[in-house]
């Protein structure tokens, strides 16, 4: 028998002495039924702290998208799957100093750098630098004779 409270096991006849027995089973169930709005009364909060709890356990959904300063590099790594703005994997890249960048953006910047004049300038300056043997740092156009000299080849070099 499922547990009852005090009042039904009277009537239900559990108890010693009692002599108000229901006599059938459906008189039992109508007496379990009077008493049941009282015994959910007193489990009612018992019942929501547990509901509160098992909300309390769900696990945390993780979402697809990366969003922060170092979206990009989840992306990259294949932690998330894109940045907020639709960046996926195949849409980056690391630049020379190892940070993550768009490589639509990269590309356009080298083809900008490659078409601007310091880009030929400095092409002129390492050939110059070859041509002439120097190795480690030399200021170009300095106050030593061989950064005049490698001042006054890189110029020849890009003048020619």
């Amino acid at each position: 028998m499922p547990r009852l409270s005090v009042a039904i096991r009277a009537q239900a006849g559990d108890s010693a002495g009692a002599t108000n027995t229901p006599k059938t089973s459906a008189a039992i169930v109508t007496a379990m039924a009077k008493a049941a709005p009282m015994e959910n009364a007193a489990m009612e909060p018992v019942a929501m702290k547990d509901m509160a709890k098992r909300q309390a356990r769900k696990r945390k959904r993780v979402g697809s998208v990366a969003t922060g300063p170092r979206a990009r590099l989840l992306v990259f790594l294949g932690k998330k799957e894109r940045t907020k703005y639709g960046l996926r994997k195949e849409d980056l890249t690391l630049n020379h100093y190892g940070k993550v960048v768009s490589k639509k953006v990269s590309d356009v910047s080298k083809q900008r750098f490659g078409k601007h004049a310091c880009n030929a300038w400095c092409e002129a300056v390492s050939i110059a630098r070859e041509t002439l043997g120097m190795v480690g740092f030399v200021p170009v156009g300095g106050s030593s004779a061989e950064g005049q000299a490698l001042y006054k080849k890189a110029k020849s070099i890009l003048g020619a």
